[in-house]
């Protein structure tokens, strides 16, 4: 798939030969500022993948591992959790169910959490 950035047209997907077919696809015109930080982010990945990837790999290889490391990137979040307070409640609320104390990792009142993370999928990760 080749991307072909410009400020008159947008931004455009264009398909290559492979065994299944996509259309190309458009959307509307973006300002030059945007076009301008869209090159420079795609001459960062360029040049990172230059550094970090081995030149043994084909083109598809090198699409595939850019891919995952752009899903590490986009995935990062911020995790904060603190076992002893989870489990003690906030001073200011009504205390939390005795029950709790019993929960799964109320034993861990050493872990605090207070990280970025890459997560695997953003959208399903329980906290």
């Amino acid at each position: 798939m080749i991307l072909e950035i410009s400020s008159d047209s947008g931004i455009l997907l264009h398909d290559i030969p492979c065994s299944w077919a996509l259309p190309v696809i458009s959307a509307p015109p973006i300002p030059h500022s945007a076009t301008h930080r869209i090159s420079s982010a795609l001459r960062l990945i360029h040049l990172f993948a230059q550094a970090k990837l081995a030149r043994s790999l084909s083109a598809e290889e090198r699409n595939v591992a850019l891919q995952a490391f752009a899903g590490l990137m986009w995935t990062k979040q911020f995790y904060h959790y603190i076992t002893d307070d989870w489990l003690e409640g906030d001073p200011e609320q009504p205390r939390p169910p005795e029950q709790r104390k019993g929960f799964r990792n109320a034993d861990w009142r050493h872990l605090f959490n207070r990280d970025v993370i890459s997560v695997c999928d953003k959208w399903e990760y329980p906290w």
